[in-house]
């Protein structure tokens, strides 16, 4: 995937990308400890990342959930699916579920939301664009708030 800004966007396997990142759990990790990490760099991903929540609440990022279909029920993942429960119903299915891209205005909330607890950066980390339409509702809701942060 890419990580884009309002000012470039570069692939995830670039090491500038990474870098941000790295930047941002070093200094949420140590805070002071890094003095060249952007301290007020924040990280925003979809619920596709599967990444446990202990490690998203550790190391403070946002997750915007997807949306799963099991037949016809409709679930938030993260909200109203776990992802034990959601492997338990794989695992019975006759069919997949089939996910939704979360609204752009899911994003830009959450972008808001970092943004007026001081974010000064956020790096969004989601699905390949080839694979999702999630990573347009991110770039659009970037849109949506350029004028007051930098996503």
């Amino acid at each position: 995937g890419l990580v884009r800004s309002r000012r470039a966007a570069v692939r995830w396997s670039d090491p500038r990308a990474r870098g941000l990142v790295v930047a941002a759990q070093q200094e949420s990790a140590a805070p002071g400890r890094y003095p060249h990490a952007v301290s007020t760099v924040r990280i925003v991903t979809d619920s596709a990342c599967d990444l446990p929540d202990a490690l998203v609440r550790a190391k403070g990022i946002t997750v915007v959930p997807l949306t799963i279909r099991f037949g016809d029920e409709d679930l938030v993942d993260r909200e109203q699916l776990s992802t034990r429960e959601f492997w338990s119903r794989c695992a019975v299915a006759s069919e997949l579920p089939q996910t939704a891209a979360p609204a752009p205005g899911a994003f830009e909330a959450a972008y808001r939301r970092l943004a007026s607890q001081g974010a000064s950066g956020i790096v969004v980390v989601s699905l390949s664009s080839e694979l999702s339409a999630t990573m347009q509702s991110a770039l659009r809701a970037a849109e949506a708030v350029a004028d007051g942060s930098d996503v």
